[in-house]
């Protein structure tokens, strides 16, 4: 399948990515990639379909999509970030998957002309949308009737006792208001979301929460690190190494003890919502 698009900006190799890579490395194979199974399985989309996966970061989801739409289909990342499709784009090719494209650009307007694409997926971005409702109207439009939007969206802090630890951290180490930033992730609600898609016109709109073990090998360490490309980033990134010590044994306190090995154990909450153009 053709998926026909403007020009992308070839800017991306100049891109910095240096918070990023903690991302990629770390919080990626322990968070993201596992969610992205999960969403792209209960999606279901059939081998040989055109996918538009938006948010597409480092490419997470458009890699398992390419994986399962075999050769004859074809995937479109987009993101707003040239630092994340610098990494994206850097990767290898997905052995017998889609061909991927990545494009740099917002969630609306979308690149695409209208009944262009079998299926949507959105991996924990609709919250981040400047409009999020004028975003869920674009993703029906470039779908073809029939066609599937698959999104996740984090459970509250409550539900999530890793979120809910860096957060307390933050608050007690920096303030309210940088533990205000932080909370972006965290902010929409599933069945507000699940609204959202009843109001741009999407039908049989499924809503499934689950809960999925994690474990951070690297400890306290390699947990922190999602504070390293969030709203907070510049202020843990001017920590001095004896801060930072402090900060990760904050966390610590508000998590469940390391393990013997040191690793972290600890699980994310998020809801899997699917529905129908």
């Amino acid at each position: 399948m053709t998926l026909q698009f403007g020009p992308a900006r070839q800017s991306w190799p100049d891109a910095d990515v240096t918070n990023l890579v903690p991302y990629d490395e770390i919080y990626l194979p322990a968070v993201f990639h596992p969610w992205g199974c999960l969403l792209v399985e209960a999606l279901g989309p059939a081998p040989g379909a055109g996918a538009l996966d938006l948010g597409c970061g480092p490419g997470t989801v458009a890699r398992i999509l390419s994986a399962r739409l075999g050769p004859s289909g074809a995937v479109l990342g987009l993101d707003a970030s040239p630092g994340m499709l610098r990494l994206a784009s850097a990767k290898p090719a997905v052995p017998a998957g889609a061909p991927i494209t990545y494009m740099e650009g917002g969630l609306a307007p979308l690149p695409l002309p209208d009944g262009s694409i079998d299926a949507v997926t959105g991996q924990q971005v609709i919250q981040f949308a400047p409009d999020p409702a004028a975003a869920l109207a674009e993703a029906r439009r470039v779908l073809r009737p029939g066609g599937l939007v698959g999104l996740t969206i984090w459970s509250g802090t409550a539900d999530n006792p890793l979120f809910r630890a860096l957060h307390g951290a933050i608050a007690s180490f920096f303030g309210p208001e940088a533990a205000g930033r932080l909370a972006k992730p965290w902010s929409m609600p599933p069945d507000r979301l699940v609204d959202l898609l009843i109001g741009a016109g999407f039908t049989d709109v499924v809503q499934a929460p689950r809960t999925i073990p994690v474990c951070f090998p690297g400890g306290l360490a390699d947990a922190c690190t999602m504070l390293l490309f969030s709203p907070v980033s510049d202020e843990v990134a001017a920590l001095d190494e004896p801060s930072r010590r402090v900060l990760h044994q904050l966390v610590g306190r508000l998590l469940e003890p390391p393990a013997a090995d040191g690793a972290v154990h600890t699980t994310t909450t998020a809801s899997l919502i699917a529905a129908r153009r």
